[in-house]
């Protein structure tokens, strides 16, 4: 495997512990960040799919009882 060296402030380093559990390594809390960003990212996407969708449902509706008044 190869490994490589980042360099941190302090400040980082002790918010990254925090986020540690005991067992856990730096490796192993940066891979459970990095995969919850992508989910993260994923799901706020399809969130705003769905949003779009409901907003075009609702204006469909509204057009719909337009035209039907204006008959």
């Amino acid at each position: 495997m190869n490994v490589t060296t980042i360099k941190l402030t302090n400040k980082t380093k002790f918010q990254l512990s925090k986020l540690k559990d005991k067992s856990e390594s730096y490796e192993d809390v940066l891979q459970r960040l990095i995969i919850h960003e992508k989910s993260l990212k994923q799901r706020l996407i399809e969130g705003y799919k769905n949003e779009n969708l409901n907003e075009f449902e609702e204006w469909e509706s509204a057009s719909k009882e337009v035209d039907e008044r204006n008959d």
